[in-house]
């Protein structure tokens, strides 16, 4: 579903046309909804001692960053994501729960950072050099 809601905003982009235009305030509003909501189960990842549980919570966590992938997608497609990647930067709590959850579920947070990485090479993000 993402990826079709995704599709038909770059083709919307593309034709120059207004009817599915999403505005800049409510992509930010929902990166700050994801971002709390991975937080937040980093946060219960770290705190978790049973396996099952944990497993399922790790799953949690790769749907949240997925949301977040999606979104810093459009953001990128629609080339307002220099706020996003100070944002991103800015996220210290999350870079040490990131620390502390097992290593095989922290690729999905990291391509979030590798996708922002690679939209700044290609010129689709400008950030200060202090970002």
């Amino acid at each position: 579903m993402k990826s079709l809601i995704s599709r038909l905003l770059r083709e919307d982009a593309t034709n120059g046309s207004d009817r599915l235009d999403i505005s800049k305030d409510i992509l930010y509003n929902l990166c700050h909804r994801c971002l709390s909501s991975l937080l937040l189960c980093l946060f219960e990842a770290t705190c978790m001692n049973k396996r099952r549980d944990r497993r399922a919570l790790m799953g949690e966590i790769a749907r949240k960053a997925d949301n977040m992938q999606c979104i810093v997608d459009i953001l990128i497609d629609k080339k307002v994501g220099d706020e996003f990647v100070k944002l991103w930067a800015d996220q210290k709590e999350l870079a040490i729960l990131h620390s502390k959850i097992p290593t095989m579920y922290r690729h999905e947070i990291g391509r979030i950072t590798a996708l922002l990485c690679v939209a700044i090479r290609r010129g689709h993000i400008l950030v200060p050099k202090e970002t």
